[in-house]
């Protein structure tokens, strides 16, 4: 029964992540200069939710918790890595379009590489009995210091975003961008603690 109901909620998820993922990459938005950090972002959410929908389809039709939870745990681990940086971007793109560069974006997709990589030679290295228990443990807590470093930096844009329309705008406009950073603050905790020590 449990088995069922959690494939059930992979289907749904899925569906509405391949959903949301299509209307992000694809969906028409004026061709203008001005939208351009707007079409960016949204590019980049349509990609981290495919890359998110991946993983949702391996759990489906493979179900690693089943099989090794530890390796489910990797696999997941791996994916968030990703999924993080390209939530912050997206985010980010909106808020100082120059904070994401050629540059920076080359050296996080190099860290997530490195990241899957060390993964992938530790967990066929380490004895059994380490990469079962401590593997995803040490991994876990990784990830978790590289999501707070991003999420930091998202969280700071955001509050001077928020000084500068207390100075310069109405406070209408100050308490829309108050709502956007709840809203912010929720999307990159559910990404960034989306990792389970149980997959």
């Amino acid at each position: 029964m449990e088995t069922t109901i959690y494939h059930y909620a992979l289907c749904v998820s899925l569906t509405l992540m391949l959903f949301f993922s299509y209307r992000f990459v694809f969906g028409r938005l004026p061709n203008s200069e001005l939208y351009r950090p707007y079409r960016q972002s949204r590019r980049l959410m349509g990609v981290a939710l495919l890359e998110l929908s991946a993983n949702y389809m391996v759990h489906f039709f493979v179900t690693p918790r089943a099989l090794c939870p530890a390796i489910a745990i990797l696999m997941n681990l791996c994916t968030y890595w990703l999924s993080v940086w390209l939530f912050g971007s997206a985010m980010m793109l909106l808020l100082d379009r120059e904070w994401v560069s050629r540059r920076r974006f080359i050296r996080h997709i190099v860290s997530w590489v490195a990241y899957c990589l060390i993964t992938l030679v530790l967990w066929f290295l380490l004895p059994s009995r380490v990469s079962l228990t401590a593997l995803p443990i040490v991994l876990a807590i990784v990830f978790m210091a590289y999501a707070v470093r991003v999420a930091r930096k998202v969280f700071l844009t955001f509050r001077r975003t928020i000084r500068r329309l207390d100075d310069y705008y109405s406070d209408d406009g100050a308490a829309y961008i108050r709502w956007m950073s709840v809203f912010t603050y929720w999307a990159v905790f559910f990404g960034a603690g989306g990792v389970h020590l149980r997959a």
